[in-house]
């Protein structure tokens, strides 16, 4: 009766998680500050009947990592009132977050309730019920809404303080007698009440530029009336209700409805993940595979965002993604057909925007990474016999090693080592290299790091791999096979896989070999070269910048445009400084003086 998921797969992250039965419907949501440990703790034997039951249902779990303990608290909230999930209801009446209701009678009330139904409008899920009753305070400081159940005739005490415009008593001289220290000698009419209503629900959906101005402006009136004890209160109220905000927002302060999308492609599978961003709140994510991924990510994008609106009744005025869309001007224009105005694309930056797309990719490469684990367990035999037939290896290769190389222009060159045991990635085995080759020279790059790696695996007696995998064509293959029999190690398993046609090169042959895209023998290899492609680059992106930053920031009146010139002239801070004056001053921008100060500044080799 163990949860169905892989716990060491499991991120110890903040999160949500769903458990779903065989049919697909949510039985539970709840959320953690550490998604491993939280589900480590479903053991049957620490669980309450009702809790062990549900467990006997659970045929999935699926996850939603989130930002933080307090985001992942609102998402759980989000998704339960959007799904009502069973398990829920009945387990967890205390977890059942407080909402401020605004009726849509013809004079609207507004009050706190923890049951939400489809009769009103609902802000919220409020973090406790003090942020909630304080807010619910502010609007009545402010907007004067009412909060009784029923009107009254005459009035009530929240008139005669001045809580409420009463729009009970539409009579003037009844609401003297009522309040006569209001001096209110005229009936409120009701484009002023729902005036005030609209206003109070533009701060509820995260506008409080109204309320704050409004709540200051209260408060210092008070404090030359003289009223101290009425301004320290709407002082402490103040407070009170920008704590709420604060709590209130998960990620965007934007209040636009949105849907962002990101698609993450691997080895000719990718999944595309939708997170759905309603008034500044995540609301829910969902996720969708595409087993056929050979296109380009933009176009994956377009195509994601296609299918995703061909049964949804509505769209929102915004979609976010992290790159331009292809054909993006005729996708907006019919998207904006179904939803009967203008929808926009948008790339954000910076800002909240760009951190929920950050986080939506993170959600993307985790559901991927399940995806691979899963199919692994069925199919990573499956292709590694397929890949031993295809290359007449002895036995399907247990270990197979891959190489990379990465540079920008030639300089800063690096490599990379990534591997696959078992079909599936071992990142505690990964490994990075400097190389001396500081030239745009892929050959002499890849002989360097192979000879390097295995001679150290020779020298320290460590196991040799069952196949090595190097990242390019015939020219790269021819190198690091020269490498190994330098070694003494002629009969080690070693092709090459070519980006552009996916072709799989072996050692003295004239053609690639045949096998075709779609056979299984190929997908070990495609994972293997894409890992050791991202691994490469992500190390050589930390070398640039770290040589980016070198002694010519400390260089007095030399800028940024001046020191771009300079490493485009001579490729790196250390030519820079082995440069002489007379070299240095042919760069535009550069004077005699400043070429002296570069020369004094740079240190010694």
């Amino acid at each position: 009766m163990a949860l169905p998921i892989d716990l060491h797969q499991v991120p110890q992250e903040p999160g949500v998680y769903q458990f779903k039965d065989a049919e697909g419907s949510v039985l539970y949501v709840g959320k953690a500050a550490n998604l491993r440990a939280r589900l480590a703790s479903y053991e049957p034997w620490n669980l309450e009947p009702r809790k062990r039951r549900m467990l006997e249902q659970v045929a999935t779990v699926e996850l939603i990592l989130a930002g933080s303990e307090k985001d992942a608290l609102n998402l759980e909230s989000n998704l339960i009132k959007r799904l009502k999930p069973r398990y829920n209801i009945r387990l967890t009446d205390d977890k059942r977050y407080p909402y401020i209701r605004v009726s849509r009678d013809k004079y609207p009330q507004v009050r706190i309730t923890r049951n939400v139904d489809g009769r009103a409008d609902y802000y919220g899920p409020f973090p406790d019920g003090g942020a909630a009753w304080e807010t619910v305070k502010a609007i009545r400081e402010v907007f004067k809404l009412r909060d009784c159940k029923e009107l009254l005739d005459g009035g009530c005490l929240n008139y005669q303080m001045n809580l409420c415009w009463a729009p009970c008593i539409q009579d003037a001289e009844a609401r003297l007698r009522a309040a006569p220290s209001l001096a209110i000698a005229q009936a409120v009419p009701d484009d002023a009440y729902a005036e005030a209503v609209q206003k109070a629900k533009a701060f509820l959906r995260g506008d409080s530029a109204a309320l704050t101005r409004d709540l200051k402006r209260e408060m210092e009136r008070a404090a030359e009336e003289m009223a101290f004890e009425r301004a320290a209160k709407l002082r402490d109220r103040l407070a009170a209700v920008e704590v709420t905000l604060e709590k209130q927002v998960i990620f965007s302060r934007s209040q636009e409805d949105r849907d962002v999308f990101v698609v993450v492609s691997e080895a000719g599978v990718a999944v595309g993940v939708v997170t759905l961003v309603r008034s500044g709140r995540v609301v829910g994510q969902e996720h969708y595979f595409f087993r056929r991924a050979q296109e380009t990510p933009g176009a994956l994008l377009a195509e994601f965002i296609t299918r995703y609106y061909e049964h949804l009744p509505s769209v929102p005025p915004e979609i976010v993604v992290p790159e331009e869309v292809p054909g993006a001007g005729a996708l907006a224009e019919h998207l904006a057909e179904k939803r009967g105005a203008k929808v926009s694309f948008h790339v954000p930056q910076r800002g909240d925007l760009l951190k929920v797309l950050e986080l939506a990719e993170k959600n993307a490469r985790f559901k991927l990474a399940q995806d691979r684990l899963k199919r692994g367990e069925v199919e990573g035999n499956q292709e590694l016999e397929q890949l031993a037939k295809a290359l007449h290896l002895i036995a399907p290769p247990r270990r197979i090693e891959g190489f990379d190389i990465s540079h920008l222009g030639g300089t800063g060159v690096v490599a990379s080592m990534v591997v696959l045991e078992h079909a599936q990635p071992n990142p505690s085995e990964y490994r990075r290299f400097k190389l001396s080759v500081d030239k745009n020279d892929d050959f002499a790059a890849m002989k360097e790091v192979v000879g390097r790696r295995y001679k150290r695996v020779l020298d320290e007696g460590l196991d040799l791999p069952d196949l090595v995998l190097i990242d390019g064509g015939k020219g790269q293959l021819s190198a690091a096979k020269e490498a190994l029999e330098e070694l003494g190690l002629d009969d080690l398993p070693i092709v090459s896989l070519a980006k552009r046609e996916e072709e799989v090169w072996a050692p003295g042959l004239l053609r690639p070999l045949d096998i075709a895209f779609t056979s299984p023998a190929l997908r070990p290899l495609m994972r293997l070269r894409d890992e050791a492609h991202r691994f490469a680059v992500t190390y050589q992106r930390k070398v640039r910048e770290k040589r980016a930053k070198s002694f010519l920031d400390d260089v007095p009146g030399l800028g940024p445009a001046k020191k771009k010139a300079l490493l485009a002239a001579f490729g790196s801070p250390d030519k820079v400084r082995d440069a002489p004056v007379s070299a240095l001053v042919k760069v535009k921008g550069i004077s005699e003086a400043l070429a002296e100060s570069i020369k004094r500044t740079a240190p010694s080799k």
